[in-house]
């Protein structure tokens, strides 16, 4: 990981890297998955970037997509001026350019078995609250609750419709959070015989590919900052104002702690994940 100086700046170009625009690329670090399969239930830790997740019944195999298995929160890699630019990777530097999406893949072997898929993203505390995200709690314990807030001049990323929080609670959508009705709608369900699903090797395999796929909020008009901070996103995506190169920096870095500890350089990558959550459940 690269780190932050008050090198990286300048009063000619802001050079963002993986110091200050990475911000959750620590996500994949961080990305756990696990299946519970025909209405059981059960957690499991780990990488799913390192291991598949199987169950016997289905014949199911989930993994993350070969070089799909993380989202970034950088800048575009033909971001090249003028102030807030990509730099691309030194020798064994991280390449810390935007990536949104992320892709699970699998092939289900008994495929007649099937009757759909329930699909959920599990959103860390810290993941919410660059979401623009804040809450109240009541209660303790197995009563413990929360209301959330959304703050749309707070949300520098936005997140799948299909998002909870680590205990599945459900979330203002960002469309129209004071309606107590809007909320995100978990889990996604994908029924057996959606397009989702082709030929595998044999009649009754099946293989399977969905997306995750994440954006920049409404702080930056769902834009990458770098380019709408520059207004180089054309008359619809145009800033309120025009910034001074001080002035960037400082947002830029405001945003950069959203995903550090304590002030630190690096990000907090043990508080800053997602979890895909992945129900198949047999007829």
């Amino acid at each position: 990981m690269k780190k932050v100086t008050r090198h990286a700046f300048s009063k000619k170009a802001i050079m963002i890297t993986a110091s200050l625009f990475v911000t959750l690329a620590l996500i994949t670090t961080g990305f756990a998955a696990w299946l519970i399969s025909s209405g059981a239930s059960g957690e499991g830790t780990g990488n799913i970037t390192t291991a598949t997740i199987d169950d016997a019944r289905l014949g199911l195999t989930v993994a993350m997509a070969e070089g799909k298995d993380f989202v970034c929160f950088g800048p575009q890699a033909d971001d090249d001026h003028p102030d807030i630019r990509y730099k691309p990777p030194v020798d064994d530097e991280k390449d810390d350019k935007e990536v949104l999406t992320a892709t699970v893949t699998g092939t289900i072997k008994n495929y007649d078995g099937l009757k759909e898929f329930n699909i959920t993203i599990k959103i860390s505390d810290k993941a919410l609250t660059a979401a623009g995200y804040t809450w109240t709690e009541t209660g303790e314990g197995s009563l413990k609750n929360r209301t959330y807030t959304y703050n749309a001049g707070n949300a520098c990323i936005s997140l799948p419709e299909y998002a909870v929080d680590t205990d599945g609670r459900f979330l203002p959508l960002p469309s129209d959070p004071s309606n107590p009705s809007n909320k995100t709608t978990a889990p996604k369900t994908i029924s057996a015989g959606d397009s989702m699903f082709t030929d595998g090797a044999t009649e009754n395999e099946k293989k399977f590919t969905f997306d995750v796929t994440f954006g920049w909020g409404e702080k930056f008009k769902g834009c990458n900052p770098g380019k709408y901070l520059d207004g180089e996103e054309g008359p619809d995506h145009l800033p309120d104002k025009t910034y001074t190169v001080d002035e960037k920096m400082k947002i830029m870095t405001k945003l950069l702690n959203l995903f550090t500890k304590d002030g630190a350089e690096e990000v907090d990558a043990a508080n800053l994940k997602f979890v895909v959550t992945v129900e198949a459940v047999s007829n």
